[in-house]
């Protein structure tokens, strides 16, 4: 009989386990909120830095600042090499990483749940301390992605596009930068960028997983607390949505066709609402466009449509690529499929299809201890509080065809679209919307 194998002790302190698993949040005295969320049947833990600071937030001359100071904060710090920050994570099983968007970048790491202070102590390091050195190689880098965007006739498509319908705004211009204005960015913008938005008031940290709560918290005081309290500076005015048709021609193998409408902010009950159209139009395998275009008709592999709530703005999207051959076929059956929404809405076991994904989806990010990390870090940085997944639910839950009609109504408009080709110059005819109601 083989000898028994001795229980490994559990790290979790028995105070750890009779704490609430609903998330707490406590706000140091320097104003930054921590939020923390106790997951006792999970292996691993998350640590997030959520900072509101993105595109959106750039000046004309700092544009590319927020992604060019993101790449560099993983450059180096005071106390340890680029190679050093990886390592502390990775020889202990663990990553980490880093996005930025249009209102907010993140700094985030995901590990084993014994090294969870490893984590949030590597997470700050990258986020308070980088020296932001290499800028020169690292410049080049990042340049190299942008062009890498710029041969993505999607992605690039879709940009171009938002440039147009939010005509000299900081959320209309790439999250990227152009090359020439990422050339022209020195470490003193960066470092004003940093000095300007990272601060307490407008940042989070969250922890989500199996972790000591009390250890935690005193890390996060330690690591975060020194930070000096600062005021938010200015906001920049919500963008106004300017429509109209553009074609830019490029010898591509299919035209791309992106479409764009007023969509509802954050802040908007009727967001859900806006999600649920999205969906039914564009958002699965049996959605409106899919199933018309690629499943009956076989005249595109690609076709989509999102809604992407901001914090003052939003925006109701639609995507399609097709070869030339079938592009006229395909964009006037995307055009039809509009205006039979508009005249014969979604029924309620359309609506009820699309709001069932909606919730799976909600479910299924909700089982990752990164996804509650990330989802309770944007919740507090929107909202200033965590939303429980029940409240989300629940506001799916009210979604109904009247509801999802109203929108229709009120957001696809034909004198309200914006809408962009890029392609062939043999396309250039159809660079227009086609609204037959």
């Amino acid at each position: 009989m083989p000898p028994r194998a001795f229980k490994k002790k559990n790290p979790i302190t028995a105070a750890t386990r009779r704490h609430t698993q609903k998330p707490e949040i406590i706000r140091l005295p320097n104003g930054m909120a921590v939020v923390m969320e106790y997951l006792p049947w999970a292996r691993t833990a998350a640590v997030c830095v959520a900072i509101g600071a993105g595109s959106g937030h750039e000046t004309a001359a700092e544009w590319g600042a927020a992604h060019f100071l993101e790449h560099l904060l993983f450059k180096g710090t005071r106390s340890r090499t680029a190679r050093q920050l990886m390592e502390a994570v990775e020889a202990r099983g663990g990553y980490v990483n880093a996005s930025t968007g249009r209102e907010n970048t993140s700094v985030y790491a995901r590990i084993p749940a014994e090294h969870t202070l490893t984590a949030l102590e590597i997470v700050a390091d990258i986020a308070l301390n980088a020296t932001l050195r290499d800028i020169d190689r690292e410049r080049a880098v990042v340049i190299e992605e942008i062009l890498s965007a710029e041969d993505a006739p999607e992605e690039y498509a879709q940009d171009l596009l938002t440039e147009r319908h939010w005509p000299g705004h900081p959320l209309g211009r790439s999250i990227l930068g152009s090359a020439d204005s990422v050339a022209a960015i020195d470490r003193r913008r960066l470092a004003a960028f940093r000095r300007r938005w990272y601060i307490p008031a407008n940042m989070v940290l969250s922890v989500a997983g199996c972790f000591d709560r009390d250890a935690v918290s005193d890390a996060a005081e330690r690591w975060f607390g020194a930070m000096p309290a600062r005021p938010m500076p200015p906001i920049s005015k919500p963008p106004e949505f300017v429509a109209g048709t553009h074609f830019i021609q490029r010898p591509l193998n299919q035209g791309h066709m992106c479409i764009a409408f007023p969509g509802v902010s954050l802040h908007d009950p009727r967001r859900y609402d806006m999600a649920v159209l999205a969906q039914l139009l564009g958002g699965g395998s049996t959605s409106r466009l899919f199933d018309r275009i690629r499943e009956q008709e076989g005249l595109a592999y690609n076709v989509y449509a999102w809604s992407q709530p901001l914090s003052g703005t939003g925006v109701l999207g639609i995507y399609l690529a097709a070869a030339p051959e079938t592009w006229n076929r395909a964009r006037n059956a995307l055009f039809e499929e509009l205006a039979r929404l508009v005249r014969v809405p979604p029924n309620e076991t359309e609506i009820a299809m699309a709001r069932e994904q909606l919730k799976a989806s909600l479910l299924m990010g909700n089982e990752s201890c990164g996804g509650r990390a990330g989802r309770n870090a944007a919740a507090l940085l929107d909202y200033g509080r965590t939303i429980p997944i029940e409240e989300q639910l629940a506001a799916y839950d009210r979604v109904n065809a009247d509801s999802v009609a109203a929108c229709t109504a009120a957001f696809i408009r034909p004198d309200r679209c914006a809408m962009l080709v890029m392609g062939p110059a043999r396309l250039r005819s159809s660079a227009k919307p086609d609204f037959s109601w």
